[in-house]
């Protein structure tokens, strides 16, 4: 049985609580293939699990959601996959049973896509997450040509997947974001718009930009005032996608205004895609055919070696970053 590094959470912490444990992989079971691990992707939820956040029941704890690498053993009734196929995992599984900061991973095989080719496996280790989050623009939010969709948290992984998917869609993506110093990025991204919210009036300037009374799309990574004031903007018969937040677990609802304009909430994770495998497989040919076709192209911020992770974490933590975070293994 081969021994393989693998990273483990024993107490929640800081970045430093990661350590690198050797651990025995053993043959994959039924239904599963074996991973040599060559990229592994990092996600807010990893800083969740880490800092207790998101508490899982025992420690110590495996943790990561996503990874690329090269099949190495193929376990009984693996159908499409054998040793040597390049591989990309689909995050969303339990990270205590399927983390993904290791040299070698048992995964199971109906939650693998091979990677298209000319892609790295960095860039394949930093897709999944982003653009199954950001398909929420697809599903339920229903994106159509001509709509003014507004995306927060623009900055971020899931941020430019959301831009790239409202351009190719005919939509207008309007970028928000804290720091003055994106808004130029944020251009060159291809958003519409780019929208300060912590200067002032950046609500009126962002009804200005609109093309008819509000924008009838938000996707909302934040929460809290910023999600409760873009509720206050949507136009009558929008939807307001929430996957995350950032800044303040609640949301106060202005719930007259909302009924008065038909306004609808949806809390999104991409959990929803696997428990329907119709639209698990639309939103992977999605996928697979922006990536193919290249009006989806990852974003990789910055790389460092697997060993390093907790630097990496530190990085992903400041908030200093504009893109993925990618851990890189020999």
């Amino acid at each position: 049985m081969p021994t393989a590094q693998v990273i483990k959470v024993e107490r929640h912490g800081d970045p430093s609580v990661l350590v690198l444990r050797e651990a025995h992989v053993p043959h994959p079971p039924s239904g599963h293939v074996r991973i040599a691990v060559r990229a592994v992707g990092l996600n807010r939820a990893d800083i969740g699990l880490r800092s207790g956040i998101n508490a899982p029941s025992g420690l110590p704890s495996a943790i990561g959601y996503e990874a690329s690498g090269v099949v190495d053993a193929v376990g009984d009734g693996v159908a499409g996959f054998s040793p040597g196929d390049r591989v990309a995992v689909l995050p969303g599984l339990n990270m205590q049973i399927y983390g993904t900061y290791a040299e070698l991973l048992n995964y199971p095989a109906d939650m693998l896509v091979k990677i298209p080719d000319g892609q790295s496996f960095a860039e394949a280790a930093a897709t999944w997450m982003q653009y199954l989050t950001a398909y929420a623009l697809i599903d339920p939010a229903g994106i159509r040509p001509g709509d003014d969709v507004v995306i927060t948290a623009a900055s971020s992984s899931v941020g430019n997947a959301a831009i790239q998917i409202a351009n190719a869609a005919g939509a207008a993506p309007i970028a928000l974001t804290r720091r003055r110093e994106m808004v130029e990025t944020l251009r060159r991204r291809a958003a519409a718009h780019v929208f300060v919210t912590d200067e002032d009036g950046w609500e009126k300037k962002l009804q200005d930009r609109c093309a008819l009374p509000g924008p009838r799309i938000v996707l909302d990574a934040v929460g809290g005032r910023l999600a409760a004031s873009l509720i206050g903007l949507i136009r009558p018969g929008g939807i307001m996608v929430s996957y995350g937040a950032l800044a303040d677990a609640t949301l106060p609802v202005p719930i007259a205004a909302a009924v008065a304009r038909e306004l609808t909430l949806h809390f999104c994770s991409i959990r929803r895609l696997f428990t329907d495998p119709l639209l698990k497989s639309r939103a992977v040919s999605f996928i697979l055919d922006g990536l193919q076709a290249g009006w989806l192209e990852p974003l990789i911020d910055r790389t460092f070696a697997f060993e390093d992770v907790v630097q990496a974490h530190r990085y992903l933590e400041s908030g200093e970053g504009s893109g993925k975070v990618v851990l890189i293994l020999r």
